[in-house]
């Protein structure tokens, strides 16, 4: 279980540190999760914050999200922070994409098409093609509709995943299939080794948990939820709005010294 704390707090608890590296998701981290993905937009404040903070030279930024690299290009137009979308299969430089894994992946155009098959005239469903992942959003689903699709998702598509040696994962109403190497663990590894700093990893969902892991004994990981459950991470905040102000903190902590 983790620590829950205020942003005013959690922020006193980083004051010694002189460097930090502030590692990020996007949805239910910087913006509150919305009905539909496309819903979830940040604001001029937000953007301007995150901006403050990446041209600051004691103090490094990364966004590492599941989001789709194009997505997370048209939403974060931040110079100074890095971004990794897709698990950690690809990484933005302005409109720049870098895929890190071999395109197509094997087995997820038959995913996305069985997704879609089984949704065909079904309320509240999304397929979203992500590149190396596909995911199936649900939230405005009926759960009896849901439990069905995922059941019938799970029987269908169980051979292809097995044959192509994709990973399942399940996260905040949505079930995603991926490249095996799209990762997050993975990715917010490298980024430790590339940038200096004192890691503090922010995470909302079950996926974040191997980007806790990842800073465990070498950081700080920092679950986002309203309720404590299970988690690699060893602090809590309430909300994305709580990261926000935890964020300003800092800044203004460090533009004063």
């Amino acid at each position: 279980m983790a620590r829950y704390v205020t942003a005013e707090t959690s922020a006193s608890l980083l004051s010694g540190r002189s460097r930090l590296f502030f590692i990020l998701d996007y949805d239910g981290v910087l913006v509150e999760i919305a009905p539909t993905p496309d819903m979830a937009v940040p604001d001029s404040r937000l953007l301007s914050l995150l901006a403050r903070l990446g041209q600051r030279e004691d103090t490094t930024v990364a966004v590492v999200s599941g989001r789709a690299p194009e997505d997370l290009a048209r939403l974060l137009p931040v110079p100074g922070i890095s971004i990794i979308g897709c698990h950690g299969a690809a990484e933005v430089c302005g409109k720049e994409i870098t895929w890190l894994v071999d395109l197509p992946v094997p087995g997820l155009s038959d995913i996305a098409a069985l997704a879609r098959w089984l949704t065909a005239g079904r309320r509240g469903f999304l397929v979203e093609e992500k590149g190396a992942a596909v995911a199936l959003h649900y939230r405005l689903a009926e759960p009896a509709e849901a439990a069905y699709v995922l059941r019938e998702l799970a029987a269908h598509a169980a051979q292809v995943i097995g044959a192509c040696g994709l990973e399942v994962m399940a996260g905040r109403r949505v079930l995603e299939v991926r490249h095996p190497r799209a990762s997050k663990g993975a990715a917010v590894t490298e980024l430790v080794a590339r940038f200096p700093g004192w890691p503090v990893c922010f995470g909302d969902d079950y996926t974040d948990e191997e980007a806790f892991q990842a800073v465990s004994g070498q950081g700080t990981g920092v679950l986002v939820a309203r309720a404590d459950r299970s988690t690699m991470a060893g602090y809590r905040l309430s909300s994305p709005r709580e990261v926000r102000r935890f964020l300003e903190l800092v800044t203004e902590r460090k533009e004063s010294t």
